[in-house]
C-alpha cells in the first residue's frame, strides 16, 4: 500500500467504522508485519464471516492470522496440502469455515486457442475442504466451466454457493472480467455470467460482498 509514511513495502492495514458511520485512519496490522519481510509481496486478505481469521497470501504461499484480544495474531503459514513449492495466493473461506478456494498456477495453460497463442501465466481455482479432524483436504481444481482459460481471485459468498471470481476468456470487456457461477443441488457449477455492470476493458479484481 502505499500510505503516507509506510512507502516501500507492502503491508496490511485496518480501518474501523465510528458511531457516526465513517470510517477512522487506517492502523497497520504491526503483529503480522513485524513478521514479515520487507521485500515480500503480501495481499489478497480475506476474513471469515465469523471475523475471528484472516486468510492471505505472502510471495506465494497462503497465511492465516486470529484474532486476538489485544489484535491479530503473528501470520502462520496454512501449510501443506494447500501450500506447495508452486504458487498459492488470493484465498477465500466460506461462511462455514470448512471450504476454502484459492488460486494456484494453472500449469496446462488456457484451453482456447487464441489465448494459448499469447503464452500466458494463468491460474486457476482449487478449493480444499476440512475434515472432521480441522485438517485441510487435499486440493480439487473445480471443473469447467469454472475453471477455463486464466482465473483469479474467488470470492464465495455467505450461501456457500455463489461464487464470484474473475477470469480472462473469450467474450470479456478485455483484461480479467469478474463472473458469477452456482453450485447447483446437484454438485455441479452453473455457466459463469459475466458482472457487466462493473466490468471494464481494464482488470477487474477482487470483490468484497457484505454477508447481507
Amino acid at each position: 500500500t502505499n500510505i503516507p509514511g509506510h512507502e516501500g513495502r507492502w503491508r496490511l492495514f485496518e480501518y474501523k467504522m465510528n458511531e457516526g458511520r465513517k470510517w477512522g485512519v487506517p492502523e497497520s496490522l504491526d503483529s503480522i508485519d513485524a513478521n514479515v519481510d520487507s521485500t515480500s509481496l503480501v495481499g489478497g486478505p480475506s476474513i471469515s464471516f465469523d471475523g475471528n481469521t484472516m486468510y492471505f497470501f505472502m510471495n506465494n504461499d497462503i497465511y492465516f492470522s486470529e484474532r486476538q484480544k489485544y489484535g491479530w495474531s503473528r501470520p502462520y503459514n496454512i501449510g501443506a496440502p494447500i501450500n506447495t513449492p508452486g504458487y498459492e495466493g488470493f484465498p477465500s473461506v466460506s461462511a462455514d469455515g470448512k471450504t476454502l478456494y484459492y488460486v494456484g498456477q494453472n500449469l496446462e495453460g488456457p484451453r482456447t486457442k487464441e489465448l494459448r497463442k499469447k503464452d500466458m501465466f494463468c491460474y486457476c481455482i482449487l478449493k480444499s475442504v476440512k475434515d472432521s479432524k480441522g485438517n485441510w483436504g487435499q486440493p480439487e481444481r473445480l471443473p469447467a466451466p469454472i475453471n477455463q482459460d486464466c482465473e483469479k481471485a474467488p470470492r464465495i459468498m455467505a450461501d456457500g454457493k455463489t461464487l464470484i471470481f474473475s477470469s480472462i476468456r473469450l467474450g470479456g470487456k478485455g483484461g480479467y472480467d469478474m463472473y458469477q457461477s452456482q453450485l447447483t443441488d446437484l454438485g455441479n457449477w452453473s455457466v459463469p455470467v459475466p458482472l457487466n455492470f462493473v466490468n471494464t476493458d481494464q482488470d477487474d479484481l477482487s470483490p468484497s460482498i457484505s454477508a447481507q
